[in-house]
């Protein structure tokens, strides 16, 4: 007779629970087993639906990874996270220092601090944001340029085949009366898709926007540097 859990979940030990957290007025809830900050409200309004990171190789593999010396302090309005992960699968041996904090003003951060281990051809590496469709579809926003140059637009109402928001630095939307929430992206260019296309109700900000060449190359010793942030102005 099979044990319950590897019914259940694939393996003998059952997930940790996940963390919730706080932010001052904003709630979240952290997921150990994989290192995703999920759920970000102001209420019952969903301002961000994940912060995670991803390693894929150069057929769009997602790289098998594992978290380990996850420290947590974790207080009534306010946390610090910090987490070692390994991504390694085939030629592809990855390493990242993630930390994922949130202060008592309402602002939270998510930093990926990463290098390669191995050689190895990449189609992306680093952090990404999921916008739910429900709070964001159709809704406006201004999205701050990497040359610091504003643009006043808005998220597709209906399904969009092509990036809506490119060469992204920021992307501010207003979510509650006279309340605006800007999600802040450092390290590299980042873009956003319609994962309506792919049956996910959710857009994705991505790094390694789909026009540039790729695989990349990737070396023992490259480094990757992304940080999220989170602000209610």
């Amino acid at each position: 007779m099979l044990n319950r859990n590897i019914l259940l979940c694939g393996h003998e030990e059952l997930p940790p629970k996940p963390l919730s957290l706080r932010a001052g007025p904003l709630t979240m809830v952290f997921e150990p087993d994989n290192a995703f900050l999920r759920y970000v409200r102001l209420g019952d309004y969903e301002v961000v639906r994940n912060i995670y990171a991803v390693v894929r190789d150069q057929n769009w593999n997602t790289i098998t990874w594992k978290v380990s010396n996850l420290k947590a302090d974790v207080r009534t309005d306010s946390f610090h996270i910090t987490f070692d992960v390994e991504c390694r699968e085939r030629d592809v041996h990855y390493i990242w220092r993630g930390a994922a904090s949130g202060e008592a003003s309402g602002q939270i951060s998510f930093t990926f601090d990463g290098e390669a281990q191995s050689s190895f051809l990449r189609n992306r590496i680093g952090l990404c944001v999921l916008h739910p469709i429900v709070e964001c579809a159709g809704k406006p926003v201004t999205l701050e340029h990497t040359n610091g140059s504003m643009e006043q637009t808005s998220f597709p109402k209906h399904i969009a085949p092509w990036q809506p928001l490119k060469d992204v630095r920021s992307i501010t939307q207003e979510i509650a009366a006279g309340v605006r929430a800007e999600i802040r992206f450092e390290g590299e260019v980042f873009e956003t898709e319609d994962q309506r296309n792919y049956g996910d109700m959710s857009f994705k900000t991505y790094s390694t926007p789909q026009d540039l060449p790729k695989p990349v190359a990737v070396k023992p010793g490259d480094q990757v540097h992304h940080k999220v942030t989170v602000t209610l102005i």
